[in-house]
């Protein structure tokens, strides 16, 4: 997410000697794209502690970046990142707490090292934010993530990239939060300080609209959120060529075209990207299944339920493959697997499906994340349909305190709160 020019490679692309704490957004505008963390503070911070760090933010067996580092020839079989020391990694859900307690350790050895007016400080500030953003931890991320922009200030002064990528963290975590006005104010404000330093055409400036176009959609402004996919898929083309961001581009516009109701141009962007994803990674990358999974929403919303499941089912065993078996992104596949099992009326099954995904997103975030939230609505959606009203009331009146207590009170929370509110006055009429 960051524009701080301080980017970590992705997994497997070797560590290219970084000495800093850094934060990769990945160009692919999604939030369950994991961060990344890399070597922080020179030789001053311990390495255990950085260490212990960069395993929680890796979180899973990172199969994908183990894999890379064989092939490449570098590291040893248990490296996390080819290059680096061989992690060890945090499993579950105590691998964001765990990456939240040696992050902030980090943190403190650099005010110690460099005092509070140093990069290598907002760096470390941006990590922290991170990972509190990932456990829905949002007032607490804007708290540091301003701190951070302050550092950035005194460092830069107003109108440089590193402010504009602080300044663009906290519109994102503005957007997650649903604060869509102060959100887009904040992009706006990145936009015009990158359009200057670097023209129109730029990848940062590129990067922003994306954010810019997520803010959109969740105000329902789709017909513009289209519009400036749109020119960031025609700068993507002209900077990157057939790259893993085009393909990141691809998949968000084929996102808008899917909102629209264009679901013939949303497969043939999906396809384009898969294309290109395959190309890059032919030995099953878990960007394939991001695009998998992307084509099942559409078939799903054409009714071609079959199909969906098909190709759901094709992106499963890329996820466990590459992010292994208790990853959020299986869990969230598990439960497109359901949606379309409950509409085709197979509800025992699905059920078990919901169940099997909400474990395993309560393992990875704890019980009080958005994302298990949206699980414990669908299953209330499942048990409505299958007549279960007690469990139901059960179901979304936890997915109800979650959003609540996080502060969420757009989209699923809505409409959980509505579901809610019908579920207590059908059985109040009833008694």
């Amino acid at each position: 997410r960051g524009l701080r020019g301080r980017g970590l490679p992705r997994q497997g692309d070797g560590g290219g000697g970084a000495q800093d704490l850094r934060r990769l957004r990945g160009g692919w505008c999604d939030p369950e794209m994991p961060v990344q963390v890399g070597h922080v503070l020179q030789e001053r911070v311990p390495e255990a502690v950085m260490a212990r760090a960069q395993a929680g933010v890796h979180g899973a067996p990172c199969q994908e970046a183990r894999a890379g580092a064989r092939a490449a020839g570098k590291g040893r079989p248990d490296d996390c990142v080819s290059g680096t020391p061989a992690w060890s990694i945090v499993q579950g859900s105590e691998w964001l707490e765990e990456s939240e307690k040696w992050l902030a350790e980090s943190l403190r050895i650099a005010v110690d090292v460099f005092g509070e007016c140093h990069e290598n400080v907002a760096a470390a500030l941006d990590a922290v934010g991170a990972v509190y953003e990932m456990q829905s931890k949002f007032d607490k991320a804007l708290e540091i993530y301003r701190r951070s922009l302050t550092v950035s200030q005194q460092l830069e002064g107003d109108g440089s990239e590193e402010v504009a990528g602080a300044i663009t963290n906290i519109a994102t975590c503005l957007n997650n939060k649903g604060m869509y006005d102060e959100a887009m104010a904040k992009y706006e404000e990145a936009h015009a300080v990158l359009r200057r330093l670097l023209g129109d055409d730029h990848e940062k400036v590129a990067m922003v609209l994306s954010g810019m176009a997520n803010t959109l959609d969740a105000q329902n402004k789709v017909s513009e959120a289209m519009a400036m996919r749109e020119k960031v898929l025609d700068i993507e083309r002209r900077k990157h060529g057939s790259s893993e961001r085009l393909a990141g581009s691809l998949l968000n516009l084929s996102i808008s075209y899917r909102q629209q109701g264009m679901y013939d141009e949303a497969l043939a962007k999906l396809e384009e990207g898969i294309g290109i994803v395959r190309r890059i990674h032919p030995e099953r990358h878990s960007s394939e299944g991001k695009f998998l999974q992307n084509i099942g929403i559409v078939y799903r919303l054409q009714g071609k339920l079959d199909e969906a499941l098909r190709v759901y089912k094709r992106a499963l065993p890329i996820y466990r493959k590459t992010f292994g078996p208790e990853s959020s992104d299986v869990g969230s596949v598990l439960g497109n697997i359901a949606n379309v099992l409950r509409e085709q009326g197979q509800l025992d099954e699905a059920m078990s499906r919901y169940k099997e995904s909400l474990a395993i997103l309560r393992g990875v975030f704890g019980s009080e994340h958005v994302d298990v939230a949206l699980g414990l609505f669908q299953m209330a959606v499942c048990s409505v349909k299958a007549g279960d009203q007690d469990a139901a009331i059960a179901y979304v009146r936890e997915a109800d305190s979650i959003y609540k207590k996080r502060g969420v009170s757009h989209g699923p929370a809505q409409q959980a709160a509505k579901l809610l509110a019908m579920l207590d006055g059908d059985c109040s009429h009833h008694h």
